[in-house]
Formats: C-alpha cells, structure tokens, sequence
C-alpha cells in the first residue's frame, strides 16, 4: 500500500508539474504574442502640428519675419572666441555687428521661424524645433546685447540705451514664439530685465527721459500686464497633442513604437525595448492622458493669471493627481504627462512676481511724469493725475493698492510681501517669495531675517541689499 501510495504521489506531482509547465509555455508564448503585438502598435499621426506651427510664419511676409535676421547674428556669435580669452575683448567689432543685428530683428514684427515638415510623415515638433533649438546660442546672444546695452548707458547714450530696452522686450517676446517649453521663460526675463532698468533709470537721472518716451514705454509695459501677465500655454498644448498622437494609436492604447521614433530620429522601424512593451500592456488609454493633461494646462493658466490673495484652488495639477509614483508596474503612457508638468508652484510665483514689478513700473513712469509737469514727487498716489494713472495696482499678496511713500530720497513703492504685514518699506530680502501658509508659517519662523518685511520695488534692490 505505501509503494502504491507513494507512486500515486509521484504520478500526481509529475502530473501537476507538467500541467505547470504547460501553463508557464501558454503563457510565456500569450504574452510573447502580446508583446509583439505591442511591438506592432504604430501611431496615428494625423494631425501636422508643425504645419499648424508654421500657419503664422507663411501668413507674413519675408522682410517681416525676424529669425533670418538673428541669424545674422547668431553666425556672428558662433565664429567668436569664449568670453573667458582674451581674444573675445579684442572682437570688440564683431560683438556690436551681433548688437546691431539684433536691435534690427527686434523691429520686425513676429520671429517668423519656418519649421521643417514633411507632407507624408508629419514630423514631431520636438524633432523639428531640435533643428533650431540652441540655447547656448540664446544666452549668449542676449549676454552680448547686454553687455552692449550697459555700455552705452556708462557711456550718457539715454536715447540709445532706451532703444535697448524696447528692443530687448521685443526679443523676448519673439523668443516665446518659438515652439520650445523655454520661451515664454524669456520673455518674462527681458522684460522684467527691461523694467527693473528703466526703474533705475528713473532713480539715477529722474530727468533725463522725455515725457514722450516715457509714455512710450507706458503703453509698452501696459499692454504686457493687460495680454501677457500669467503664462501662455498655446505651444505647450501643441506640444502635448503632438506627443500624444506619437505615443498612442489609433484605438487609444499605448504606442511604444512611436515613443522610440519620436525619441529617436523619427523613425518607426526601430523596435521598442521589451520592459517598456509590458509596461505598455498596463497603460492608461489616450483620452484619459488627453483629458487629465489639458486639465493641467488649464489649472495652471488659471493659477498663472491669479493673484496670490485670490488663490483658493488647489496646489497640485491635475496631473499630480493623477500620477500614482507606488503603482507595482509602471504605467508608461503617464510619462507623456510629464510634458505637462510644469511645476505649478513655480509657475504661479514667477508668473505673479513678473505681474507685480511691472504694476510698479507703471506706478513709478507715472510718478515720474507727475515730477516732469509739477516739479515734485506725488506726495500720494491720489495727487497723480488718473490720465496717467487710470487705476492703482493692486498688491498681489493682499489685495490693497500697493504702497507708496514719498521720501526725502524720493518715491517708495512696496508690496507686504509674504508675511502680509506691511512693515513701512522696511525691506526682507525673499518678501516676494509666496509659500501656502503653513509653509510660510514655517519660513517666518525658522528665516525671519529673510522673510519678515516689505518687498521694496521701487527703488529697485540690488541682489546683495
């Protein structure tokens, strides 16, 4: 009994080992079928974005578009030395012909860049945008036509050195045409860079810009709190729907394929990696991604044009949400999300700084016109005469107008800052830092030096104040 038995059991082990086995196979083949099958997926490239891109470029004109003329002098900047050798301060010449070429695109009314496009495959904007995209190239651009415009400031060239103010606001603004997540970054910089110069302008020589200037740079300034203030997500949109449709196919499921081709050169016969296939066999379909990424899009639009006293939304996006960083396997379609994922914190702050220091480059153009037809300084913001002033910004952290002071060293103009206590202009280095309140509870408590104070704006402070 115990021999037979015992052969029942190894019968029954063998069997079930064997039955194992075959389980395994099925399902080792199953999901080798599968994974080829998720190999296969191709994208459904229907839509051009880059025609769709360059629609506004064919629409103008060729002597109206600005790119050919940066150009110009972008091939000037690449044939200098490095601004560390001391051959870079004997080209001298070749640094102001790049100065002049750029002071002349900035006349121009669009940047005009024409992105390459192919009528049978619908490149990526990625990969077309690569074969403009040199962000060395901009830095450096724009650190010689500072350093040019700085020049002729220490040289007593007023007329010239507003000239370079105007027209590095207008190369921002042609920078954040151009279809890269960077741009609308320099846009913010050049002008806010622009502003806070004519502000110091205005302290060093009160008298030296002509009321026709001024206004000038009034209605300039104006039209950028009234169109440009918040973050403008238009490329951003482009920039997700055209990583979508490369990274989905046509019924919606997740295309590795088209990931790899639009990572890559563009091609769609390189096969994909094994381990991102799985994960595709467990991805979130395309609507979804489609949904909770323009709902991000839209969050942060909204947050971007909010003031920080109006803010009761919630902090994270849409796409914080939805992300699930301790899911088992990897939910490769959440990673064309990423492309939406602008740091809304960040985003918001930057976007609300720039807002606030150009209310006080108004409110201070508009003091120095009250100075140029009464001779003094307004001893209140409701001596200044509405034409010039039709309306006192607000402070972006409470609500109230900012403040103004007249001072025997001239105007002071100043938000509360973080802390929300107005503290008479008395300055704090990180005031213009907005945190959620417990976190700016914490940051008073720990860094009040750094914190507890007025954001001064005007005059400006320097870095090291």
């Amino acid at each position: 009994m115990t021999d037979r038995s015992t052969n029942r059991r190894r019968r029954s082990i063998r069997t079930i080992s064997l039955a194992s086995s075959a389980v395994a196979l099925i399902t080792l083949v199953t999901l080798g079928i599968m994974l080829r099958q998720v190999s296969n997926r191709e994208p459904s490239l229907r839509t051009d974005y880059v025609a769709i891109y360059n629609a506004d470029t064919l629409s103008l004109a060729p002597t109206d578009r600005a790119f050919p003329i940066y150009q110009q002098a972008y091939a000037i900047l690449d044939s200098l030395p490095s601004s560390t050798s001391p051959e870079y301060d004997e080209a001298i010449d070749e640094r102001r012909r790049a100065f002049d070429f750029m002071l002349e695109a900035s006349t121009k009314e669009q940047m005009g860049i024409e992105l390459p496009t192919d009528p049978d495959t619908p490149p990526s904007l990625l990969q077309a945008e690569n074969a403009y995209d040199d962000d060395l190239v901009h830095h450096r651009a724009m650190e010689v036509f500072n350093e040019r415009t700085e020049a002729i400031f220490k040289n007593g060239d007023t007329e010239a050195y507003l000239d370079a103010l105007l027209a590095r606001i207008r190369i921002g603004r042609h920078f954040a045409e151009v279809p890269w997540p960077l741009g609308d970054g320099f846009l913010d910089g050049l002008t806010i860079a622009s502003a806070v110069d004519i502000m110091k302008l205005a302290v060093a020589l009160p008298d030296a810009v002509t009321s026709d200037r001024i206004a000038e740079f009034d209605r300039l300034f104006r039209h950028a709190v009234e169109h440009e203030v918040g973050l403008d997500t238009t490329i951003l949109r482009l920039w997700f729907l055209d990583v979508v449709q490369w990274s989905f196919d046509g019924n919606g499921r997740f295309a590795p394929r088209g990931v790899v081709a639009l990572c890559g050169d563009g091609s769609l016969a390189q096969d994909p990696p094994l381990d991102l296939c799985f994960s595709a066999l467990f991805s979130t379909d395309r609507d979804t991604v489609v949904d909770v990424g323009l709902a991000t899009l839209d969050h942060l639009e909204t947050r971007c044009k909010t003031p920080f006293f109006a803010w009761n939304g919630p902090d994270q996006s849409p796409a914080e949400r939805f992300l699930n960083p301790n899911r088992l396997i990897v939910d490769s379609s959440q990673t064309v999300l990423l492309t939406v994922m602008t740091d809304p914190d960040s985003s918001h702050l930057i976007a609300q700084q720039r807002a606030q220091i150009l209310d006080a480059t108004l409110l201070t153009l508009a003091a120095v016109r009250h100075r140029q037809s009464t001779g003094a300084w307004p001893a209140s913001l409701d001596d200044i005469d509405e034409a010039l002033l039709p309306e006192v910004p607000l402070d972006r952290f409470d609500g109230q107008p900012l403040r103004y002071r007249r001072t025997d060293a001239g105007p002071l103009i100043y938000s509360v800052g973080m802390d929300g206590d107005d503290d008479n202009g008395r300055p704090a280095r990180n005031a213009m830092d907005w945190k959620p309140n417990e976190e700016r509870d914490e940051a008073l408590e720990r860094w009040p030096e750094r914190y507890d104070g007025d954001w001064v704006l005007f005059p400006p402070q320097d870095d090291n104040d």
